[in-house]
Order: structure tokens, then sequence, then C-alpha cells
């Protein structure tokens, strides 16, 4: 894993495994983005991908 590339996958792994323990999908998107982001800000676009 590298980069900004290796960065969003592995949010989405994250994601992912929140999913399955519950948690609802566009909130663990929003969390694993949150973690995984070197940006200041993150629009809402960015956990929707």
């Amino acid at each position: 894993m590298n980069g900004r590339n290796g960065r969003w996958q592995a949010a989405e792994r994250l994601a992912l495994t929140l999913i399955e323990g519950g948690l609802r999908r566009m909130a663990a998107r929003t969390l694993a983005v949150f973690l995984f982001t070197d940006q200041d800000s993150v629009t809402a676009r960015q956990p929707a991908r």
C-alpha cells in the first residue's frame, strides 16, 4: 500500500468492517475518511465515493 490510493483502500476496508459490525454505511465511510485523510477539510462527496 502506498500513497493516497493506499489510504483510500485502507479507509474503504475499515468502513466495510464497521458496516459488518452494524454501523450504518454512510457513518462508517465518514468515520473512515476522517481517520485516513490528511486534508484539513472533507467534502460531502468524498465519503460517498
